[in-house]
């Protein structure tokens, strides 16, 4: 580990915090540690027999006639040579039995679960090896290509490495290291390799994510009202690894990854992790970035409908959208947004729907007065719109009546030639000519036409009076 170069503040550092291959050689050197004193023990004890033998006042002969003196040779060679290393052998094993007793029941495992090759791993490791059996013994692999591909209590999440790590685009890994944070793990070359004292804290997955809630609140007028969510959200990643996650010109060293990976996001989302309560168990457990983000959206918008009244929440208003709109949705978007971006993570697309009462006779009441007041409001358009068409249609005959009238008496200007005298008999007979004229073209106007064709009868008997004729 190179301890100048890693910080738990630059992420940079993380990826090769550990290199395989000095991990090997450590392994090796400890490995050393365990076997090279036994041997040396074994040799100085194989050494002193050698000296006790040659220095000892009796001297047996190994093939001396008395078989008594044999005998009595192998007995001493037995119990000064095999009986240690039988004696500790039996006390490794007993010690290890009871290491074995003490985890599982540390951990809570079940009495078939075979410990020893975890535990042998974890002290000696794997040495390096040439290349032909490098590739036989080496690290288990790991695979992460789902955020649920590692079961609960797999030996990774509790005991630790050595351990070689296969991530999939679109996962990332959080490790921590003596119960602290250690670093986090994305997809990328080398795989990287979980060390011995760590362990896989979470698996998150940095790939769009569908969720779904059923919602209950109380608006500001006492009613409980139902709705459900449905919520886009995902792991948000800086515009600097969106860059080193797409393979660009100027970026040679980028990885060609279909979602972002951000190390430090992944950080955040994991340690700001809180505590749930559940009302069904009545137990807690421990939350998840996604169930985090739904309890800020939920919440962002149960705050908005608690300080609305139904009405203004469903039926349209001028000073009150409604709360399907797109505007409100808008609004809540982006107040939910603000809120889900401290916590590491982004909404991407937000649906609110069925949006009712929770008691059904509440709910058949608020119907029957929406429909009451669809029904007045119904009215009193329909009300206004035949007012408005009859005075758009009595305007209409005004202004005709008024065209028709201004035409005939232009004419009649022309034909007296402004004089202001005009004999009754030429004036009769002019008047009748222009109210010929008159009505011929009158008819062909489309206002007018209608009006001259019921009214003509009586303004030809209004002017024969008038004229005397």
């Amino acid at each position: 580990m190179n301890k100048k170069s890693y910080s738990s503040f630059d992420s940079s550092t993380w990826h090769n915090r550990f290199v395989k291959e000095e991990e090997q050689w450590k392994d090796l050197e400890r490995t050393g540690k365990i076997i090279v004193p036994v041997i040396v023990l074994f040799f100085v004890i194989i050494l002193y027999l050698i000296v006790y033998a040659s220095l000892s006042p009796q001297k047996v002969a190994i093939d001396s006639p008395n078989v008594f003196g044999k005998i009595w040779l192998l007995i001493k060679l037995f119990f000064s040579v095999f009986a240690p290393a039988v004696i500790a052998g039996v006390g490794i094993r007993i010690l290890s039995k009871q290491s074995e007793k003490i985890i599982k029941d540390f951990y809570q495992l079940p009495d078939d679960y075979n410990l020893a090759p975890l535990i042998k791993r974890k002290l000696l490791g794997v040495i390096p090896l040439p290349e032909p059996i490098k590739k036989v013994l080496n690290y288990p692999f790991i695979t992460l290509e789902e955020a649920g591909d590692l079961e609960e209590y797999h030996w990774a999440r509790w005991f630790g490495g050595p351990a070689t790590l296969v991530i999939y685009d679109g996962v990332a890994v959080y490790l921590e290291r003596g119960n602290k944070f250690s670093r986090v793990l994305g997809p990328g070359l080398p795989m990287p390799v979980l060390e011995r004292y760590e362990i896989i804290k979470a698996i998150v997955d940095l790939r769009p994510q569908i969720r779904e809630a059923t919602v209950k609140t109380w608006t500001k007028d006492g009613i409980e009202v139902e709705f459900k969510v449905r919520a886009e959200i995902q792991i948000a990643s800086s515009d600097e690894a969106k860059k080193r996650s797409v393979v660009l010109k100027e970026e040679e060293n980028a990885m060609n990854l279909v979602y972002p990976f951000d190390s430090d996001r992944v950080k955040t989302i994991v340690e700001r992790t809180a505590v749930q309560y559940n009302s069904e168990t009545k137990e807690l457990s421990e939350s998840t970035w996604d169930s985090a983000a739904m309890g800020t959206i939920t919440g962002k918008i149960k705050g908005y409908i608690s300080g609305q009244a139904v009405d203004e929440l469903l039926l349209e208003d001028e000073n009150s959208p409604q709360f399907l709109s797109f505007q409100i949705n808008d609004e809540l978007s982006n107040s939910i947004k603000k809120g889900l971006e401290v916590a590491g993570s982004q909404l991407l697309d937000l649906q609110i729907i069925d949006l009712i009462p929770v008691d059904d006779e509440v709910f058949t009441e608020i119907i029957n007065y929406w429909n009451a007041k669809k029904e007045m409001i119904k009215t009193i358009r329909v009300g206004e719109t035949e007012a408005e068409g009859i005075r758009a249609k009595q305007s209409a005959h005004t202004k005709a009546y008024q065209s028709f009238l201004d035409t005939l008496i232009n004419s009649l200007t022309e034909i007296n030639g402004g004089e202001d005298d005009m004999d009754v008999d030429k004036f009769t007979e002019a008047s009748v000519l222009l109210l010929t004229q008159v009505l011929e073209q009158s008819l062909s106007d489309p206002i007018l036409g209608s009006l001259v064709a019921r009214e003509g009868l009586r303004t030809l008997t209004m002017l024969k009076n008038q004229l005397n004729i």
